[in-house]
């Protein structure tokens, strides 16, 4: 299973009955997880506890919690993190989102999927999925607000 910055583990359950916008991230990256954590920021800002916001860790050799706390701290970021093996980084790749070729993403940290995943109030992948820049996101955000309201 995958793990919370304490070591305690979590299932998706616990997501349950709020959107969630699942990404994946690790602190080394130098491009795409810096845009994601700014739209992620941006989202928690706007929907704060309305919305679950979930990164899950795709570098478990360099990330140790207490350095993705550290990074979290540093940076004002409010969201959860998951981590665990590479090999339940896939299988909520392949299993969840339903990608083809799973096992290709997680050859290194960087082949990670890039976008921000829209999940459904029981965890279900909407197959909706956001590039982090601010025109996608925003596009993500009036999807929120009409689901929200409902």
């Amino acid at each position: 299973g995958l793990y919370n910055l304490d070591q305690e583990l979590v299932s998706f359950d616990d997501y349950k009955g709020k959107y969630s916008i699942l990404a994946f991230t690790f602190t080394s990256c130098p491009s795409i997880c810096p845009m994601t954590n700014t739209e992620f920021n941006r989202l928690e800002k706007k929907y704060g506890d309305q919305i679950n916001l979930v990164a899950i860790n795709v570098d478990p050799v360099n990330d140790t919690p207490e350095k993705i706390k550290q990074y979290m701290n540093d940076n004002s970021y409010n969201w959860d993190v998951l981590i665990g093996d590479m090999n339940e980084v896939e299988t909520v790749i392949g299993d969840i989102l339903e990608y083809p070729d799973s096992e290709r993403y997680i050859e290194s940290p960087a082949n990670h999927p890039p976008g921000l995943h829209l999940m459904d109030k029981s965890f279900t992948y909407t197959n909706k999925n956001f590039f982090p820049i601010e025109q996608d996101v925003d596009d993500l955000m009036l999807e929120l607000d009409k689901l929200l309201v409902k």
